[in-house]
C-alpha cells in the first residue's frame, strides 16, 4: 500500500514535471509578434518598398529576424486618418503583441493610452518630452522609448529650416505655413516660430489642413495672398499626400522647404531633417534590444545624429530661382541636376563658369572654369559628393597657382568604385581612398599614366 502510494506521488511529480518542461519549451519556441502602428497610404496593401513600413521591415530582416519565420508582423495602418490610431492601438492590445512600434507622435500617443506594460517603440515623434511620452530623453520611465525626429514635426529645428528658405529665396517676405491644428506637437512651437521670423523680416500665413481636402483650400488662399514661399511641417498627413502637396506647390509656383527628403525626390525645392531611413533602422534596433530583454525605461531616448540638406535643383530652374552658392555649398546632396545650367556649388571666393553647351551629358553633369581662392590644394581638389559600395559622384578640380590665386578647370561626372578601394573613371584615373571616421572627409592617391600623387578628397566643399 505504501509502496502504490509512493509511485503515486513519483508519477505525479514526474507528470508536473513533464508538462512544465512542455510549457518552457514552448515559451521559448515562441514567435514574438510586433505591432507596426503607422499612418499608412490610402491605399490597401502591397505598400510600396519606399514605405515607412517595407523599409522597418528590412532593417529587422537585416538583423536577422525574418517575417513568418522567428517574428510575426502586425501592422495597422490609418490610411492617413490619424483619428483611427486609438481603435487600432487598441486592436494590437487585443492581440498580446511584445512590442508596438509607433511611427508618428499620434500613433505613439494612442499607444500610450491603451498600454502601461506593452512596450512601445516610437520613430519619429518631435518632442517626446513634450508630448508627454516619456519623462526624460536620458531616462524615459514607463513602457516607451524611441528615436527622436527633432524636426519631423514643428519641434526643435523648425527655426532652422525657416532660415534655410530665406537663404535660399532671399525676396521672400510673405511665407506661408502649412500645419495641423490636430498635431500635438505644432501648436507650441508656432509662438517660436513666429519670432524667428520676425527676426528675418518674415510674415508668416498660417493655413491648418486637418483633412485630404483641406489641401485645395489652403493653396487656393495661399495663392490669393500672394506669398514668396511655403513651409511645410512635417506631419503623418502631409507625408501620406506629399506628392499632392508638391504638385499644388508646383501649380503655385512655389519654392517650399519640407521636413523629409521624399518630398524633394518628387519634386519639391529643398528638406532639412534627419534620414528617414536611419530612424528606422534605429528603432528596428530598439526593438531587438526588448526582444533580448532590455526595459523600454532603460534605454533612453535617440536623437539623429546627423541631418541633411538636399536640394532639387531641377526645381529650381523650373521656378526661376537662382539658388545662392552659401546654399548649394552646404547641401548633402543636390538632386535632378539640369545639364545645361551648368551651376555647381563652389567655396566662397570662387568665380564659375557655366559649361560648354555641347557637353555629353553621358560624361558629365556640368563642368567648366574656376578662378579663386580654393583651400591649400594647390593642384587638384576632388569633391565626393555621394558614394556607396559601387559608385560615386565626384567633382575634380585642377588649377595653378598665379600669384596666389587658383585658375583651373573643373567637371563632375559619376565614377565606379573598385575592389579594393579605388575610385575609377574613363580609362586612366584612379583614386586609392580611405573615409575617415567622421564621413566627411576621404585621403588618397590619385593614379594617372603612371603617375601618383597624394590628394585630399572631401564629400563637401570646405
Amino acid at each position: 500500500m505504501w509502496c502504490s502510494t509512493v509511485r503515486c506521488l513519483v508519477m505525479l511529480i514526474l507528470s508536473l514535471l513533464m508538462t512544465l518542461h512542455a510549457a518552457d519549451a514552448q515559451q521559448r519556441g515562441k514567435v514574438p509578434r510586433i505591432g507596426v502602428l503607422w499612418t499608412g497610404p490610402a491605399l490597401a496593401p502591397p505598400f510600396p518598398p519606399s514605405s515607412p513600413y517595407e523599409i522597418f521591415r528590412q532593417s529587422l530582416h537585416d538583423l536577422g529576424y525574418r517575417v513568418d519565420q522567428n517574428i510575426s508582423l502586425e501592422d495597422r495602418y490609418a490610411a492617413g486618418q490619424v483619428e483611427r490610431f486609438p481603435a487600432l492601438a487598441a486592436e494590437l492590445v487585443q492581440l498580446h503583441v511584445d512590442v508596438i512600434v509607433a511611427m508618428s507622435t499620434p500613433a505613439a500617443q494612442a499607444a500610450k493610452q491603451v498600454t502601461t506594460t506593452i512596450p512601445i517603440v516610437f520613430a519619429s515623434v518631435a518632442d517626446p518630452v513634450g508630448v508627454g511620452l516619456v519623462a526624460s530623453l536620458a531616462r524615459p520611465g514607463g513602457n516607451t522609448t524611441g528615436v527622436s525626429g527633432l524636426v519631423t514635426e514643428l519641434g526643435e529645428l523648425s527655426e532652422k529650416l525657416l532660415e534655410m528658405l530665406k537663404d535660399a529665396v532671399p525676396r521672400a517676405r510673405r511665407v506661408a505655413l502649412l500645419w495641423n491644428p490636430s498635431n500635438p506637437s505644432h501648436g507650441p512651437a508656432l509662438q517660436k516660430l513666429e519670432r524667428t521670423a520676425r527676426s528675418l523680416q518674415i510674415q508668416l500665413h498660417f493655413h491648418a489642413v486637418q483633412e485630404p481636402e483641406d489641401f485645395a483650400k489652403a493653396f487656393a488662399a495661399l495663392t490669393t495672398e500672394r506669398v514668396d514661399a511655403l513651409f511645410v511641417a512635417g506631419d503623418p498627413l502631409f507625408s501620406t499626400h506629399y506628392r499632392r502637396i508638391v504638385d499644388l506647390a508646383k501649380e503655385s509656383r512655389l519654392p517650399a522647404i519640407f521636413h523629409d527628403r521624399g518630398f524633394v525626390e518628387a519634386g519639391g525645392l529643398m528638406s532639412y531633417g534627419p534620414n528617414t531611413l536611419e530612424q528606422l533602422h534605429r528603432a528596428a534596433y530598439y526593438v531587438q534590444r526588448i526582444l533580448q530583454g532590455a526595459r523600454p525605461s532603460a534605454l533612453p531616448v535617440e536623437q539623429p545624429m546627423r541631418l541633411e540638406l538636399v536640394i532639387n535643383f531641377h526645381t529650381a530652374q523650373a521656378l526661376g530661382l537662382p539658388l545662392p552658392s552659401s546654399i548649394l555649398i552646404l547641401a548633402d546632396e543636390v538632386i535632378d541636376v539640369d545639364v545645361a545650367a551648368g551651376t555647381v556649388p563652389g567655396p566662397p571666393e570662387v568665380t564659375i563658369t557655366p559649361p560648354a553647351a555641347d557637353l555629353l551629358p553621358e560624361l558629365a553633369a556640368y563642368s567648366g572654369t574656376w578662378e579663386g581662392a580654393w583651400g591649400n590644394v594647390l593642384k587638384s581638389r576632388l569633391i565626393v559628393e555621394k558614394i556607396d559600395g559601387e559608385s560615386a559622384r565626384v567633382v575634380y578640380a585642377w588649377a595653378d597657382q598665379p600669384q596666389g590665386r587658383f585658375k583651373g578647370s573643373w567637371a563632375r561626372f559619376r565614377a565606379k568604385v573598385l575592389p579594393g578601394g579605388k575610385l575609377q573613371w574613363g580609362d586612366k584615373v584612379k583614386f586609392m581612398f580611405e573615409m575617415a571616421q567622421d564621413r566627411m572627409s576621404i585621403e588618397g592617391e590619385r593614379e594617372e599614366a603612371g603617375h601618383v600623387s597624394t590628394v585630399i578628397m572631401r564629400k563637401v566643399t570646405p
